[in-house]
């Protein structure tokens, strides 16, 4: 799929994020929004006979290619894909940018009870490894460690809580 060829199928509007069809032989959708919502909030546009995500097609109709890597929403939400949401990024970059686990007891991402210590123990992840930030007797310290470890080591892919 090439740009060219997207842009004789869809319309993409960069502000809304939204693709719509165009004109198409007796398809009878033009104007009509292109693709549907997936359980998990991202959308799925047919092509060809093959699936694209809508936020990897946003790239191409923008930049006339696809990203090098995954594709980001800043906001975290998986269906807005406003051209102003979206970047470019490893997959370390895009997991950093995840929403909280539901089991968190903290409300923060890498800080937990330690219960033999008795402490809070703050922890970051880069490259695969577990960084210990140390233990802390409040939570309000490791939590204050973990948010600047977050802001050093992943900058504006890191999604603070």
């Amino acid at each position: 799929m090439t740009r060219e060829e997207l842009k004789t199928l869809l319309h993409y509007n960069l502000q809304t994020g939204v693709f719509t069809w165009l004109a198409a032989r007796n398809s009878g959708r033009n104007g009509q929004i292109a693709g549907t919502r997936r359980l998990d909030g991202y959308w799925m546009i047919m092509l060809k006979r093959t699936h694209h995500f809508a936020h990897r097609l946003a790239f191409l109709y923008m930049t006339g290619a696809m990203p090098r890597g995954e594709v980001d929403h800043i906001n975290g939400e998986r269906a807005d894909n406003k051209w102003a949401n979206l970047r470019d990024c490893t997959r370390e970059q895009n997991r950093k940018n995840l929403r909280l686990y539901k089991s968190s007891t903290t409300g923060v991402p890498g800080v937990s009870w330690h219960k033999h210590r008795g402490k809070w123990h703050a922890r970051i992840g880069k490259d695969g490894k577990r960084i210990s930030l140390g233990y802390f007797a409040e939570i309000d310290a490791a939590i204050a460690a973990r948010r600047e470890a977050t802001r050093v080591v992943f900058g504006e892919f890191a999604r603070q809580v």
